[in-house]
């Protein structure tokens, strides 16, 4: 028998209900954890890298909230960074590495608008979402793809010195005539 959820509290908007019921389902079902990290920054961006809000690590299913109160002085401003993570997961599909076509700016103004319609109920049952304490340990930086190999331009790929090669001593194909080129298997 399937296990019943407690009703949700509403706030009389179907489309705000329905955005609501969205960001609880993955919070519940898709994301393992929430938790909160002091310093928290985004450790794929180019130094020097900016502290962010929160971090949302599709691989491992984890929302990272930024603890220091400098960018969350109320926990209002955490319900909002939860909303906002939650929909990266929501408009990329859950999908680690799959690039959502909605912008980063978008999500932003989703997560602003869905914060003054949500009731005052509704937002008392996301903070419950939110974890008292704070972890030591935070979301580690993403290792490069297969996909991002492939795609490499030839002027990134590595080169071997010419002082390197040239102790190697390997003839140049060029310089072979074609009765010298090895056969093919």
């Amino acid at each position: 028998m399937a296990r019943k959820r407690r009703r949700l509290p509403s706030s009389g908007d179907r489309l705000t209900d329905w955005h609501f019921r969205q960001i609880v389902d993955v919070l519940e079902r898709v994301v393992k954890a929430v938790r909160k990290k002091k310093r928290l920054i985004d450790l794929d961006d180019k130094p020097p890298r900016k502290a962010v809000r929160g971090l949302n690590d599709l691989d491992l299913a984890i929302i990272y909230l930024n603890a220091a109160k400098k960018i969350h002085p109320t926990s209002d401003d955490y319900v909002e960074t939860i909303i906002h993570e939650a929909f990266h997961t929501i408009l990329e599909g859950g999908k680690p590495g799959h690039k959502g076509i909605i912008r980063h700016e978008a999500i932003d103004v989703i997560a602003e608008i869905l914060i003054k319609k949500f009731t005052d109920e509704q937002k008392r049952y996301l903070k419950k979402f939110i974890p008292r304490k704070e972890v030591k340990r935070g979301p580690l930086p993403t290792q490069p793809d297969a996909s991002d190999a492939v795609s490499k331009k030839p002027s990134q790929e590595t080169k071997i010195p010419d002082v390197l090669l040239e102790d190697l001593n390997f003839p140049d194909l060029d310089e072979r005539g074609p009765e010298e080129t090895p056969p093919q298997t």
